[in-house]
This record gives C-alpha cells, structure tokens and sequence, in this order.
C-alpha cells in the first residue's frame, strides 16, 4: 500500500475531539470496538491490540465491565504489526475478561475459539 493509501485510510477514522467536554469534569472520551458478531442475543466482542501497544486504562475498564453484562464474551487479541494497512493479521495471544490471563495463541486458535463460541451459543434456544 503506497503513503497515499495510507494517508486516505486514516481520514476514515473518527475525530471524536466533538465530544469533549459532554462528560463534565472527567476525563470520558468515546472509545469503538474492533468486532462484535450476536447470535440469538449472545454477543462475541473482540478488541484487537499490536504485541506493542499497551490497553489504555478507561478502554481497559470498558472491557472488563461489558464482559460482565450477560450474554457478552469480551476478548482482548493481541497480532504482530503488519507491513501494511489490510495485511492479515498473525495472531499472537489472547486474553478472555473479565479475569482469564492472557495466553499464547495463534491465528487457528483464534479461529477455533470463535467456532467453538458460535457453535455453543448457535445450540442453546
């Protein structure tokens, strides 16, 4: 991908400067998640982070407080960074909130962890 497509890519994301000062004195800012997939009102939400970067705080206490609101599984996937914008991920470890310890997987696993949450919750009535 050539600097140009780079360029273009990041004017899709979202300023949400906008929102600035609509939660009183705190320090609240919008934050998005990376995946969320519902079935039969279960909902798979997934956040994925380079090995490099660290979750921040508030993003962190979001997580851990959706996973707690039944039918949600939250998961935190953490890659190597790619070369470019759209090169596939290669999935380096995981971790499932809100308390499980982060493990190391890779791109299968990631793969069958999903199927096996769709294939529990695609049974249950």
């Amino acid at each position: 991908m050539s600097a140009i497509d780079n360029r273009n890519y990041i004017k899709t994301f979202h300023d949400f400067d906008i929102f600035k000062g609509c939660f009183g004195t705190t320090r609240i800012m919008p934050t998005d998640l990376d995946y969320i997939v519902e079935r039969k009102n279960k909902f798979l939400c997934m956040e994925f982070k380079p090995d490099d970067k660290i979750l921040f705080s508030g993003q962190n206490i979001l997580l851990q407080r959706l996973s707690n609101v039944p039918n949600f599984t939250f998961v935190l996937v953490y890659h190597t960074k790619g070369r470019t914008l759209h090169e596939s991920l290669n999935v380096t470890s995981m971790k499932i909130y809100p308390n499980g310890d982060r493990v190391d997987i890779n791109n299968d696993d990631l793969k069958s962890f999903v199927k096996e949450w769709f294939f529990k919750v695609d049974k249950k009535q």
